[in-house]
């Protein structure tokens, strides 16, 4: 890509930032838009700094168990042993393949439905796009992992959800155009006109006879009206190769907000902190995002290479190694300058209302301002114990954190009592025998003239014995630890006394060891899940321009601009399966049968019911793709379309005598059964073991 390629950026991110500077100059300075940006950062950096930080630092020394943060919490017992307990991680890591399975346990996390009925088709090709979106575009499964793992430690967990769209640009090409032709050209934005010059003052004698425009057919020739000009024309065409919502996490250490706001969508302000690369500025400005100026004034202020200790490195490890100083200088490109991208409501137009709008700022330079299109700050958070009126709650290290240092410290005098007792020290006379010989463990040990009483030459010390209240101790640890997460042994199935219960007994037991479980399922599912996907939803109906084609499931679905405007709601799949996979599954097949022997009658279901029973006993068997072993109604109705049209096309027929011939299957009840093939409930049962299962 040539200088005047790196120099410019898409029409859309030049016009977005023109407008921003009209609205910059029509309102607020340079000067007044980075008083207000430098005091916000400050405030959001104080507060992190003196009351977020130390407060995540210490939950994820818990959980990681860490070495430094008992030998600071009990040096004598640690330095004598270093066995820990682990029971916070213990927990967040039994949580975790219980969330992702009820989140992930079908290719569907969100379900999406029509408010008008109008809407209901839309839904439905809606929800296709969102899943696909998450599970293909974004993995998902590992984002919504990370997002959910943050928040059982930390208690606060964040994800970043942006439209990024990229474009590709092609060869140059050369084409002799009028000035008609290269107006619709500048007005094409997928078309990027390198170079322009008088076609006949560039030279008069070469192909001047067989010239002719590519578009207009106009001819060039020496008998040419003057009024018709023609251009050699250099371009380049230029296509999106990325336009899809992206879904980031986001640690802690990357986020700052304002600290007064009781929940995150009041916040007044929102800041990604990111470290960046001198490389990625200078790039961001020849692309034509950041100003230029702005940029190099930006890296010159940044003499030597920002040291910051709150990162997610330093957070985790507890490792100052990380914070080296790269401040060779044949080694500028790398370095580190700390960027703020702040999400703001200012009054930028002095209207007396606040805008949402974005700012990024690096070393007191502004590099952009914008205006926010999302209509809101693109950040989304979980929390599984909610505190009230805070944005960041409790981690499962709060909960259970003194009990897993209780438990670390009996076990330190545990081992170190047994050491004591499998060791033991010894009194020993020195003047009574050859000590030589007792420490080179001779078969023999030579005495000493005139002991008195051998007996008391060499004593044991023995250590006092565990106290009789230590073990009960230990179980009593572990049943306030039950009690307060709600992860019992009969949960995880490691208490075996529970094999001389009944089944419904320990059935009960399991549903209330679910329900601490299940509050926190539920609360992911109604905040920062849901925002997300009702956010995905208004990005896609703001951004999608154009027909596109997704794969999804061996299936190929077109979706246009029209199919995603409508009113929706949004019903997060998450809840806790009641039962074992055995007594579920019998579930499915009893309402399978109830379905096919007493509805399908009625006309009060349909082959679409059938067939979504089936396909959720399939999922539960472990199928994913149940159209590998099931026809859908509607591909069934296809398929019989499709006959019924070559049988009439063999025969002759007209599609008028079509109407009048073909017979059309009686229905009674549901209007909608009309459109549903004829099948047999007991012929179907049969096939499906419903023969076995009465």
């Amino acid at each position: 890509m040539d200088n005047t390629m790196e120099t410019q950026q898409t029409q859309q991110i030049q016009e977005t930032y023109k407008q921003s500077e009209d609205i910059l100059r029509m309102s607020l300075s340079n000067d007044a838009v980075l008083q207000y940006i430098k005091s916000d950062i400050d405030e959001a950096k104080g507060y992190f700094e003196s009351q977020v930080y130390p407060q995540v630092k210490t939950r994820y020394d818990v959980y990681n168990a860490s070495d430094e943060y008992y030998s600071d919490k009990m040096p004598r017992l640690h330095s004598k042993s270093k066995i820990v307990s682990t029971d916070v991680a213990d927990v967040v890591e039994w949580i975790m393949p219980k969330l992702m399975h009820i989140f992930f346990n079908s290719d569907d996390v969100v379900s999406v439905t029509g408010r008008r009925e109008e809407d209901d088709q839309k839904a439905q090709v809606f929800q296709d796009l969102l899943n696909y979106q998450i599970n293909v575009l974004n993995n998902g499964f590992m984002t919504f992992y990370r997002w959910f793992k943050d928040a059982l430690i930390t208690g606060i967990g964040i994800v970043k959800c942006y439209w990024e769209r990229k474009y590709e640009y092609s060869d140059t090409y050369t084409e002799y155009l009028s000035e008609e032709r290269i107006q619709e050209f500048e007005a094409n934005p997928e078309v990027e006109i390198i170079s322009k010059s008088d076609f006949y003052n560039a030279d008069k004698s070469n192909n001047k006879k067989d010239v002719v425009d590519n578009s207009d057919n106009v001819a060039a020739s020496e008998n040419a009206s003057p009024i018709t000009r023609i251009y050699e024309v250099r371009y380049k065409v230029k296509k999106i190769v990325k336009d899809r919502p992206v879904i980031e996490n986001i640690p802690i250490t990357e986020f700052l907000f304002d600290p007064t706001a009781r929940d995150l969508d009041e916040a007044k302000y929102v800041i990604h902190k990111k470290q960046v690369t001198v490389d990625y500025l200078r790039q961001k400005a020849d692309a034509g995002i950041y100003k230029k100026n702005a940029v190099e004034n930006a890296i010159e202020n940044a003499l030597e290479a920002e040291q910051d200790q709150y990162t997610v490195s330093y957070l985790v490890s507890n490792k100052t190694d990380y914070l080296t100083n790269n401040n060779n200088e044949y080694d500028t490109p790398r370095k580190k300058i700390t960027l703020y991208e702040c999400y703001e409501k200012l009054d930028i137009n002095n209207d007396g209302k606040l805008e949402d709008v974005i700012v990024t700022v690096a070393q007191d330079e502004i590099l952009r301002i914008e205006e926010n299109t999302y209509g809101r700050h693109p950040f989304f958070a979980l929390t599984p114990h909610i505190e009230p009126y805070k944005v960041i709650g409790k981690g499962y290290a709060d909960i259970i954190g003194q009990l897993q240092d209780l438990k670390t410290a009996i076990l330190k005098e545990l081992v170190i009592n047994l050491a004591l007792s499998n060791e033991s020290k010894l009194l020993v006379r020195e003047d009574a025998f050859y000590v030589e010989d007792f420490l080179n463990n001779r078969p023999f040990v030579r005495i000493r003239q005139n002991v008195p009483n051998i007996h008391n030459v060499i004593v044991p010390i023995n250590p006092k014995p565990v106290h009789q209240l230590t073990m009960p101790m230990l179980e009593y640890i572990d049943f306030i630890r039950e009690n307060r997460s709600g992860i019992t042994r009969y949960s995880q199935g490691l208490d075996g006394r529970a094999l001389n219960h009944t089944a419904t007994g320990i059935s009960m037991i399991m549903d209330a060891s679910n329900q601490r479980l299940e509050l926190i399922i539920r609360i992911f599912a109604e905040t920062g899940i849901k925002s997300l996907f009702r956010f995905l939803v208004s990005i896609n109906q703001k951004f999608v321009s154009q027909s596109f084609v997704i794969r999804l499931f061996n299936r190929q679905l077109e979706i246009s601009p029209d199919d995603l405007q409508g009113d929706f709601d949004l019903v997060v799949n998450a809840s806790i399966t009641r039962g074992t996979p055995d007594q579920q599954m019998q579930a499915i097949q009893m309402m399978l049968q109830t379905t096919m022997q007493v509805l399908m009658p009625l006309g009060l279901a349909d082959a679409t019911k059938v067939y979504n029973l089936v396909k959720i006993m399939y999922e539960k068997l472990g199928y994913k793709n149940v159209d590998d072993f099931v026809v859908s109604p509607e591909q069934l109705q296809q398929q019989q379309q499709q006959m019924m049209a070559m049988q009439q096309q063999q025969m002759g027929m007209l599609p008028s005598q079509q109407q009048s011939h073909v017979p059309q299957p009686a229905t009674q009840g549901n209007p909608q059964a009309q459109q549903q093939p004829n099948i047999n409930p007991q012929m179907l049962l049969q096939m499906l073991g419903g023969g076995a299962m009465q």
